[in-house]
């Protein structure tokens, strides 16, 4: 099912293919009752969602990196955010409440996106305007209505099935600056180089060490 009947799309060389137009949201399709038996969240949240969603949590310290983000905003003078895999809002809503002009949360997870903390924030910058989207990259392509500064994106490529891939990189196209974090205990690193090497090949980014460096020493 194509995300849009009236886009249209120019290519790189690279073969890239940076998608114009808007884009329709395809929400996860609910689990059915068998199905939601069947699965094991432990602690994860998700009730409804089918298993590949792979859950939430109320709050994840692992994806919380405030300092980081800080120098995001100071240093790389980043003012527009799309953030994937956004669960219930918690890094969205930093970004947010530090006046950004345009802030993003894309999830997938039906469950989540009912429990957001986002629509509940209080006095929301003058000038800064957010977008909560329910997607899921395993039924199609998603990119945002403009174009941002960065991405930001924790454990999306974990529970990412590999044919899906080239739909989850749809977004990123529309972007300056990508940070995909993957924490390593989750996912087989063979498979994390492919998709890397992936993202690389077609999003024809220029790796930067020194903003890594800076990353990981914040």
């Amino acid at each position: 099912q194509s995300s849009s009947s009236s886009s249209s799309s120019s290519s790189s060389p690279y073969g890239l293919v940076v998608m114009e137009g808007p884009a329709i949201a395809l929400p996860s399709v609910l689990a059915t009752s068998d199905e939601e038996s069947s699965i094991n969240r432990k602690f994860y949240g998700g009730k409804g969602d089918k298993a590949h969603l792979g859950g939430f949590t109320s709050f994840d310290p692992m994806g919380v990196s405030p300092t980081l983000w800080a120098h995001m905003v100071s240093h790389l003078g980043i003012k527009s955010l799309l953030d994937i895999g956004c669960g219930r809002g918690i890094s969205t809503s930093w970004f947010i409440t530090h006046g950004l002009e345009y802030v993003a949360c894309a999830e997938g997870s039906h469950d989540a996106v009912t429990q957001s903390i986002i629509p509940k924030i209080e006095n929301v910058p003058e000038g800064t305007k957010y977008d909560i989207i329910e997607h899921d990259f395993s039924r199609g392509p998603w990119w945002p209505s403009r174009t941002v500064d960065a991405v930001w994106c924790v454990e999306v490529k974990a529970i990412l099935f590999i044919q899906n891939s080239h739909q989850y990189i749809t977004p990123h196209s529309h972007s300056s600056l990508l940070l995909d974090i993957v924490l390593e205990c989750h996912v087989n690193t063979h498979t994390h180089m492919f998709r890397f090497s992936i993202y690389i090949t077609l999003l024809t980014l220029i790796y930067s060490s020194n903003i890594v460096h800076r990353a990981c020493r914040t």
